[in-house]
C-alpha cells in the first residue's frame, strides 16, 4: 500500500502535478513511518526533485508557507530548479485546521494537486452523517480540499468496508476503485488462518486473559511460551547472520487498549527477561536445566516448521545473548502524549507492548511472534483486520512465526479471511466488467 501511493506520487510529479499532500494516519508513529519511507524511496535529499514538509512537531508554520510560495513562484517562471511540493500531515483535526489556515492565503488556482488519504476509512469518514451534521476531521478535510480547484483525492485502505457503505452523495464516496495485489513474499490471512492454522496459531486460554476487576499477579503460562518461541527465533536469526544483513526480529504484545495493561505486560516481560538471563549465566543455577528444557521444547516447535540445518545444540550457547540484547518498548502515549518512534537500526531484536500504537498501518519490522490477549471488541470486521500486524512480507521466515490468540480472535480472523476474499473478488470482478464502483 505504501509503495503504491509512493509510486502514485512520483507519477503525479512526472505528469505535471506541483503539489502532493499525504494524510498519513492518526498516530505520530504512523505519520513518521510514512514520512521516513517517502524520504528514502523518493530520494528526497539526493534527487532534489521534491520539497518535503511535515506538520509534525510544529514543523509547518508561516515560514514553511513562504518557502512553498517561493517554490510555486519558481514553477510559474519556468525555472528548471522548480521542485514538486510534498506535505505529510497527520489526519487529525488540529493539524488539518492549521494546515488549511496557513495555506488559505496562497494561490492554488492553477496548481494541479494530488491529495492521498492513507488509512482512508479511519477518522476522515463522517461519523455524524445520521444526524445531518459533519464530524470534525471530516469537516477539516473538506475545508482543506476546497483550497485546491484542480485536485484528485485518492483514498487508500486495506479495509474498504466503510467507504463502500457510505452515501453515494458523500464527499468521500469513491468514484472509481482499484484492487492492489501484494508481491509473492507477502503472507496474509490465507497462509496463517486457513493453510497454516495448525502450524502458526497458538491458543491463549481464557484463563490467561487479564481480568481488569481482578488483575493477575503473575504472567500467564502462554506468555512464557510465546517469549520462549521468540527468543529461540532470535537465536536462530543471530546464527544465520540476520543482524549483519540489517534485518530485525521482533515480538508484539497487544493486550487491551488500557495503558495499565501495557504497563503490566511490559513489567512482566522485563522481569522474565532479567530472570532468564540470570539463570542462563549460571549453569549451576537450580532452575538452569528446567529452563533449558523449556527452550528445547520451543525449538522443537519452531524447527518443525522452519527449514534450517541449525539444531538446539547450536541454539543453546547463544540463548543468553538473544535474551540479553533484546530491547523492550512500551508503545503508547503514556509520556509526552505521543508514541515514540522505534529506532529499528539501533537494535536487532525488539519486544513491543502497546494498543493503538500497534494497530492499523504501523509496520513491526521482522515480526515473528504476536501475543494478543484481548477481546474482539464490538466485532467490526475492519477493526479486527487492522490489528493483524502479523501479516506482511515474511515468506522467508514464515516458519518462525507464531500468533497467540484467544479462541474468539482465532474465529474472528478465520471468518475475516473468507469475508476479505469475497469482497476483493467482488470488487475486482465488478470493475473488470466495466461497471462503476
Amino acid at each position: 500500500k505504501t509503495l503504491s501511493f509512493t509510486s502514485l506520487a512520483a507519477l503525479a510529479r512526472d505528469n505535471g502535478y506541483r503539489l502532493v499532500i499525504l494524510l498519513a494516519g492518526t498516530t505520530n508513529n504512523l505519520v513518521e513511518q510514512s514520512f521516513d519511507r517517502l524520504k528514502d524511496d523518493l530520494d528526497i535529499s539526493g534527487a532534489r526533485e521534491w520539497n518535503l514538509f511535515t506538520t509534525q512537531q510544529k514543523a509547518f508554520q508561516q515560514s514553511e508557507v513562504e518557502r512553498l510560495n517561493t517554490e510555486l513562484g519558481r514553477w510559474r517562471r519556468g525555472t528548471p530548479r522548480a521542485r514538486t511540493i510534498l506535505i505529510v500531515s497527520m489526519k487529525q483535526h488540529q493539524h488539518l485546521n492549521n494546515l488549511a489556515t496557513l495555506l488559505s492565503e496562497s494561490d492554488f488556482s492553477d496548481v494541479p494537486t494530488l491529495i492521498i488519504d492513507d488509512e482512508g476509512d479511519q477518522a476522515g469518514m463522517n461519523t455524524k452523517a445520521r444526524q445531518n451534521d459533519e464530524s470534525t476531521t471530516y469537516a477539516r478535510i473538506k475545508s482543506l480540499r476546497s483550497l485546491f480547484p484542480h485536485h484528485s483525492y485518492i483514498l487508500y485502505t486495506a479495509t474498504p468496508q466503510a467507504p463502500l457503505l457510505i452515501s453515494r452523495i458523500d464527499a468521500l464516496s469513491p468514484d472509481f476503485g482499484r484492487v492492489l495485489t501484494p508481491g509473492s513474499h507477502y503472507v496474509g490471512g490465507q497462509e496463517f488462518f486457513v493453510d497454516g492454522a495448525n502450524r502458526h496459531i497458538e491458543l491463549i486460554p481464557v484463563s490467561d486473559v487479564p481480568d481488569k476487576n481482578n488483575p493477575p499477579q503473575e504472567p500467564p503460562e502462554s506468555l512464557l511460551d510465546a517469549l520462549c518461541d521468540f527468543f529461540v527465533g532470535v537465536a536462530i536469526g543471530l546464527l544465520e547472520n540476520e543482524f549483519q544483513e540489517g534485518h530485525n526480529r521482533s515480538m508484539m504484545i497487544h493486550p487491551a487498549i488500557a495503558r495499565d495493561e501495557h504497563l503490566m505486560f511490559a513489567r512482566w516481560t522485563r522481569q522474565i527477561k532479567e530472570h532468564w538471563a540470570s539463570i542462563l549465566k549460571d549453569a549451576e543455577h537450580p532452575g538452569y536445566a528446567e529452563l533449558l528444557d523449556k527452550f528445547h521444547e520451543a525449538a522443537n516447535r519452531l524447527l518443525a516448521t522452519y527449514s534450517t540445518n541449525i539444531i538446539f545444540e547450536n541454539i543453546k550457547p547463544i540463548l543468553f545473548e538473544a535474551i540479553e540484547e533484546t530491547a523492550i518498548e512500551e508503545l503508547n502515549t503514556r509520556e509526552k502524549n505521543r508514541i515514540a518512534p522505534i529506532d529499528w537500526a539501533g537494535e536487532y531484536s525488539w519486544i513491543l507492548v502497546g494498543g493503538i500504537g500497534l494497530d492499523r498501518g504501523f509496520t513491526v519490522e521482522g515480526l515473528t511472534v504476536s501475543y494478543m490477549p484481548r477481546s474482539t471488541g464490538v466485532g467490526n470486521a475492519d477493526n479486527i483486520q487492522q490489528r493483524a500486524r502479523f501479516f506482511g512480507y515474511k515468506k522467508r521466515y514464515l516458519g518462525l512465526c507464531r500468533i497467540y490468540l484467544t479462541s474468539a480472535n482465532i474465529d474472528a480472523f478465520t471468518d475475516y479471511v473468507n469475508h476479505e476474499e469475497s469482497i476483493r473478488r467482488s470488487i475486482r470482478t465488478h470493475l473488470e466488467n466495466g461497471k462503476t464502483l
